[in-house]
């Protein structure tokens, strides 16, 4: 799932639910990230991993315009793919 989410990062998708399609329509995609073309997985399993990667609780983490977590009260809070610069 990271490299997926490095891949979005470097051809300039914004966000998971643009990236998860993306990968379901383009087999060399998904290859590239390390999955089988027919096994997708879904954008929840995306947002789960990034939570566990930050090591947050899923009600306060959205991640910021900058690509760091921040805390966040409101729950209609974007999230995007995270920069790794």
């Amino acid at each position: 799932m990271f490299r997926a989410l490095l891949c979005a990062k470097h051809i300039g998708i914004q966000g998971i639910t643009k990236l998860v399609s993306l990968l379901k329509s383009s087999d060399i995609l998904a290859t590239a990230a390390g999955f089988h073309p027919d096994d997708i997985p879904g954008v929840g399993t995306f947002y789960d991993f990034m939570y566990r990667l930050w090591g947050e609780d899923k009600k306060r983490l959205a991640i910021g315009s900058a690509g760091t977590p921040t805390e966040t009260r409101s729950s209609s809070a974007t999230t995007s793919i995270p920069s790794l610069q």
